[in-house]
């Protein structure tokens, strides 16, 4: 009797063991998958304010170009305004210089024909006398040009909008990398590999978030010599990444090579070199 009663407590030890240890396990399941949820979570939000950052960059870029391109057209513009309003100088040195250069032509001219004499000071006397149409031609100029500075003013305008929703999001993407940085570092604390790659993945998270990976929150069951084998693992194997992507680059540019063959000898050695 009492050996059935121990068998019975024996086989109940052993069954309330294996619950807790698939309870431990379950947990263990559990927090693996919300480690990972957040981790995605946060990685997904960086790179979509990062994505953000570069297209508002690229408008800010394109506004910039605009406004380059406004100021050239308004400079050019404010010449020719000058000129119109100072013509009687301009035009009379034109005419004067004109008058000593051609000194020898018009007496050319009046050797030849008293006609064409004629018709090239009657040519002269009408610029002189078309006041009423430079006045209208610089009218138009300076609301042309006041209608440029409206437009630069409304994209130099957009791009100080652009300024600050950049300066907003990179201090959303500082928080986020930040959360990121002290989740990755917890998790290599700990020694918790959430998806099952081993810890080097946690030290090229912390890297690919242009952070250094603090030594001291390395798991204390490391000796020296394990962290620096994670270290130098982690080391070749994004150094081994960098170099497929260049692979996929140069697998790019000879397809647009071949399309395009006149550009290819130099470039295809040139992209040979690099790799």
């Amino acid at each position: 009797m009492i050996a059935l009663v121990n068998k019975s407590i024996d086989k109940q030890d052993v069954l309330d063991s294996g619950r807790g240890e698939n309870l431990l396990e379950r947990n263990s399941y559990l927090r693996r998958l919300e480690n990972l949820a957040n981790e995605n979570k946060l990685e997904n939000k960086k790179k979509n304010l990062m994505e953000k950052i570069k297209n508002l960059k690229n408008e800010r870029k394109m506004y910039t170009k605009q406004i380059l391109s406004l100021q050239q057209e308004i400079e050019e513009m404010n010449i020719q305004v000058e000129f119109l309003e100072n013509f009687e100088k301009y035009g009379a040195n034109i005419i004067g210089n004109a008058n000593l250069k051609n000194y020898e032509m018009v007496k050319s001219l009046r050797r030849r024909s008293k006609e064409e004499e004629n018709l090239y000071f009657v040519a002269i006397s009408k610029v002189k006398r078309d006041t009423h149409k430079r006045e209208q031609t610089l009218i138009s100029i300076k609301e042309e040009i006041e209608k440029f500075k409206e437009t630069k003013k409304n994209f130099a305008n957009k791009n100080s909008e652009i300024n600050k929703k950049i300066i907003e999001i990179k201090q959303e993407l500082f928080d986020t990398k930040h959360k990121l940085l002290l989740h990755y570092h917890v998790l290599l604390k700990e020694g918790t590999d959430t998806r099952h790659e081993g810890l080097v993945w946690l030290i090229k998270a912390i890297w690919n978030l242009d952070e250094n990976v603090i030594i001291s929150n390395c798991p204390d069951f490391l000796d020296e010599k394990a962290i620096e084998y994670l270290f130098i693992t982690a080391k070749k194997e994004v150094e081994l990444q960098d170099i497929k992507n260049q692979i996929e680059d140069s697998k790019l540019k000879m397809g647009s090579y071949l399309k395009n063959p006149s550009q290819m000898r130099f470039s295809v050695f040139k992209t040979n070199i690099k790799v």
